[in-house]
């Protein structure tokens, strides 16, 4: 994997352990009434989603990950 893939998903990584921090023992309607919080987990999830466009193509197939 080129370097550059690896940054990318190491920054996508830091965004997912963000999006998890700001959920961590929150109950679905406490987040739902959180708008700040909700917001953070968009902006997050917009972000990965950048990171995932500039992704080598031959590093988009899919694969298997085991949680870890």
């Amino acid at each position: 994997m080129a370097d550059k893939n690896l940054i990318i998903l190491k920054k996508t990584v830091g965004h997912i352990d963000k999006i998890a921090s700001y959920i961590v023992g929150l109950e679905k309607t406490t987040f739902l009434a959180d708008t700040k919080v909700i917001e953070a987990c968009v902006f997050n999830l917009l972000q990965m989603g950048e990171l995932a466009g500039r992704l080598e193509k031959a590093s988009k197939t899919p694969m298997l990950m085991s949680p870890g």
